[in-house]
């Protein structure tokens, strides 16, 4: 410690005596005295360099206390820090979250709440007068114009509605009890707003989670449209708010120990936090809010946005924490970037949203276009941890009736407690949607009641589907922790893309690559399956981990179906041995570079109708290798090179014609051509034509 007041003491002797020489070179250079001493001067600048210094100092002093505080070994609370400030030598005034410590004639405004220096000042310079709060200072008769006043809260002394008022005369200002204070005497306090930073609890807002704080929060929201103040502070304490709220242009930043409490329930509201919707290119912060909902209904179907976004551009939400308790049974979405949004960073976030009805709709967040006319883009959600149950998604990406384009999510957590449909949603939901560019990389989906798909592409349950292309999900963890008997229905399954004949002939591009997907105990009917014929997914170098299929006989018990191109991937149970399953692929196009164990068939066709490829793979399986159903009016041909089967003495191909109800036809047969193929059994079930190249 000594070293380290030594170092900053010379600094400034140093700083000192290079003026002073200054001065003194300018003296013998014949400048005359006015100059020197004059308001502005070169005496008088040389003071100011002076103060800063020493409020440099007086700052760096604190912080270092702060820091070794939060190093050691004390309990950490209000009181021992300012004991253990005391015990430095400082005197301090207690505000709430703020305390004013004094020393060596400074002020030093210093938050206890985030262990920082708000300010330093001269506390010698202004005579301030003292009171304990707002009620006080009106009452104060003998004050006059030019005095400064310190409340120590607004309606309490510490109750954080702590401010500096200057006295003036009644000149017309817009008394609100916030701003602006009529006395007793006639007379007007202005509060001296800081860095444009207005206290929420400055204008009278209670923040005790018992008092409906609507009213009063939302005219302190409006001081943001001035030109005093571009951000609203939310400190320590409970705000209460059971009514919609309109949001200005701004910061919203929040204290650690605050919290914003949403308790109201009005059948006509979809939002609470809302902004201007007929603005465009609106500027909103949202930063290190809690924002709690606790409402109740027995309606499962009622859903509220907890901020609804309109119309932003270079907008940010980042380090807020979103949640209801524990009695709460509304669904709910803590975010929702409803339209004409763009440039938006979302980061650093949490959000754990439950219902006591688990058929409520929750979704953690939502990117979307309300409008055929409109569009939202470049988006980036960063380092989220969300949690959810009831239905809807944990993350939904929809393009709904415009375009959403240029969305990135990455290094998130995702986990569905509910027993929703999906729990992602990529895609156009209209036919008037567009969906581009949206990729999803390096996160984890963790599925816990698992009844259905948990990634939905492309898919529409609307009348029609839009344009869903260049959708790109990689390098991420989905993990099924169901332990429940039937964990999937029948004909669903883990990765959904496309609805049936609900499909855009435009859409393309979709790649699944280098994802982990594990299920150790859940009953899963398929991993990924296009229902349409598009074939516009690309499968490349995932791992697939199933421990457990329905071992249901019929065409959906198996890995994937409709796949435009499988490239690599590996398949097996949790414990590396092979994978139990009725077949691995299903009505796949190209089929490439894939090296696995299975029992079951390799290849199992239904009425596949479309040429298919199948190159370079080495396949252990315990059934026919490739199977196909059909009828004699849907044949094409299937191409097989350069791979190897080890099937068990099983048959290499075989053929079933259900409409004959025989393996047999007397008319043209399925067609097989195989070029560098070896198989421990090249035997044929059905009527087949195979072509040796």
């Amino acid at each position: 410690m000594k070293n380290y007041n030594k170092i900053k003491q010379n600094s400034g002797i140093t700083m000192v005596s290079l003026v002073i020489t200054v001065i003194v070179i300018i003296i013998l250079s014949g400048v005359t005295a006015g100059i020197l001493t004059n308001k502005n001067g070169v005496l008088d600048n040389t003071k100011d360099i002076q103060k800063n210094i020493e409020c440099t100092r007086a700052r760096d002093d604190v912080n270092y206390l702060l820091n070794q505080y939060q190093l050691s070994e004390l309990e950490k609370s209000a009181e021992s820090l300012q004991n253990y400030l005391q015990n430095k030598g400082y005197s301090y005034t207690n505000l709430g979250d703020i305390i004013y410590l004094y020393k060596d004639n400074f002020e030093i405004e210093t938050d206890i709440i985030e262990y920082k220096v708000v300010d330093v000042r001269y506390s010698n310079e202004i005579n301030i007068i003292t009171v304990d709060n707002v009620s006080e200072l009106k009452a104060k008769t003998e004050l006059k114009v030019g005095d400064n006043v310190l409340t120590k809260g607004y309606y309490t002394k510490g109750d954080n509605g702590y401010g500096y008022y200057l006295i003036e005369e009644d000149n017309g200002q817009t008394i609100d009890d916030g701003k602006f204070i009529k006395l007793t005497n006639g007379l007007v306090a202005e509060l001296q707003i800081k860095n444009k930073q207005i206290n929420v609890k400055q204008y009278g807002v209670y923040g005790d989670g018992v008092t409906n704080d609507t009213t009063r929060l939302q005219y302190v929201i409006q001081e943001l449209d001035k030109d005093y103040c571009d951000t609203i502070y939310f400190p320590s304490g409970s705000f209460m708010v059971n009514g919609g709220i309109n949001l200005s242009q701004g910061t919203y930043k929040g204290s650690k120990n605050s919290e914003i409490l949403i308790t109201g329930i009005d059948d006509g509201r979809e939002c609470f936090f809302k902004n201007d919707t007929s603005i465009e290119n609106q500027y909103i912060h949202l930063d290190s809010l809690n924002v709690c909902l606790d409402a109740q209904t027995d309606n499962s179907n009622k859903h509220f946005s907890m901020f609804r976004l309109h119309r932003t551009n270079n907008s940010v939400v980042e380090n807020c924490n979103f949640y209801t308790s524990k009695d709460n049974s509304v669904g709910t979405t803590p975010l929702d970037l409803y339209t004409d949004n763009h440039n938006f960073l979302f980061e650093n976030c949490t959000a754990k949203i439950y219902s006591k009805l688990d058929q409520s709709l929750n979704t953690c967040i939502g990117v979307r276009e309300r409008y055929s006319s409109r569009s939202t883009s470049n988006i980036i959600i960063r380092n989220f941890k969300a949690e959810k149950n009831g239905k809807d998604e944990v993350l939904w990406l929809d393009a709904w009736q415009g375009t959403v384009e240029n969305v990135e999510v990455y290094n998130c957590e995702f986990s569905d407690n509910g027993v929703g449909v999906s729990s992602v949603w990529l895609g156009a939901n209209n036919s008037t949607s567009h969906a581009n560019n949206i990729r999803v990389h390096d996160c984890t989906f963790i599925k816990e009641l698992y009844s259905n798909i948990i990634i939905s592409i492309a898919r529409t349950e609307r009348d029609a589907a839009g344009i869903t292309e260049n959708i790109y999900f990689y390098d991420n963890v989905v993990q099924v922790n169901s332990n429940l008997a039937n964990g999937l229905a029948a004909g669903s399954s883990i990765f959904q893309i496309n609805t049936k004949d609900k499909v855009n002939a435009e859409s393309k591009n979709i790649f699944i690559e280098r994802n982990t997907v594990i299920s150790e105990n859940a009953t899963i009917g398929s991993v990924m399956r296009d229902r349409s014929s598009n074939y516009i997914a690309k499968v490349k170098d995932n791992v697939i981990k199933i421990n457990k299929f329905t071992g249901d006989s019929s065409y959906y018990d198996g890995v994937f179906s409709r796949i435009g191109e499988v490239d690599g991937n590996t398949f097996s149970k949790t414990n590396g041995e092979p994978m139990q399953c009725n077949f691995l692929f299903r009505n796949c196009k190209y089929i490439h570079d894939v090296n696995t164990n299975i029992t079951g068939n390799f290849v199992k066709d239904y009425e596949q109708g479309i040429d298919e490829k199948i190159e370079n793979c080495n396949v252990t399986c315990n059934d026919s290798a490739v199977y196909i159903i059909t009828n004699s009016n849907s044949l094409y041909t299937v191409n097989i090179e350069n791979s190897n089967f080890y099937n068990s003495n099983k048959n290499l191909l075989g053929v079933w014609y259900k409409d004959l109800n025989s393996s047999k036809t007397e008319g043209e047969a399925m067609h097989f051509k195989l070029k560098n193929v070896t198989a421990t059994s090249t035997t044929t079930s059905g009527t087949v034509d195979v072509i040796n190249e």
